[in-house]
């Protein structure tokens, strides 16, 4: 009688799992310990950009525990760099032959562009204090750091700080900074790159 008890609470176990896993939204694979792009110590060179203009080289990344993600980097090895825990969406691309695909963790969202064999990052949404900018701006930051850190270069368009390399609001295809604020307090940043930019 006791074998017939544990015989039918594995089996219960074993379909448990299985219907945990079936339930999973599926999500791609990703090798895990893959090393990340881009240089590992973004310090000294943030230093040297302190107050200069938006430059799309060098501030068109994220920075993630001491390392730098610049725009357009494999979403592949950035994701095996943050791990799993993540919520998923995938569209069909307007521009490009595949899928555009979010991957929104704790504090950063990651939209991809399908790029041939892979897919790149096309924008990076920080929402949380672990990511920030190679100039050292993340939520939390003020008004008077943002503009110490990138100039006074910028438009505002109602909702969004816009740093871009020529500050011209009509040119809609530039890659950008677009911070948002409130009572002077930093609480979102997109990185963006749109599809039609270089």
């Amino acid at each position: 009688m006791k074998r017939t008890i544990r015989i039918t609470a594995l089996l219960l176990a074993i379909f448990a799992v299985f219907a945990l896993t079936a339930c999973t939204p599926d999500k791609p694979d990703v090798p895990k310990g893959t090393d990340a792009p881009g240089p590992a110590d973004p310090t000294e060179a943030n230093n040297s950009f302190a107050g200069k203009p938006f430059d799309e080289n060098f501030d068109m990344a994220i920075v993630f525990d001491g390392k730098t993600y610049p725009i357009h980097c494999s979403a592949h090895d950035l994701i095996a760099v943050l791990g799993d825990d993540y919520d998923y969406n995938e569209t069909i691309s307007c521009t490009r032959e595949g899928y555009e695909k979010t991957y929104e963790y704790d504090g950063l969202r990651i939209d991809t562009l399908p790029d041939g064999d892979g897919d790149i990052v096309g924008l990076f949404v920080i929402t949380g204090s672990r990511f920030s900018t190679p100039r050292n701006i993340t939520v939390g930051s003020t008004r008077e750091e943002l503009v110490a850190a990138y100039g006074d270069n910028y438009y505002d368009d109602d909702y969004y700080l816009i740093f871009t390399k020529s500050n011209d609001p009509s040119n809609i295809s530039e890659m950008r900074i677009q911070v948002v604020l409130e009572n002077d307090v930093v609480t979102e940043i997109n990185v963006y790159a749109p599809d039609y930019s270089n």
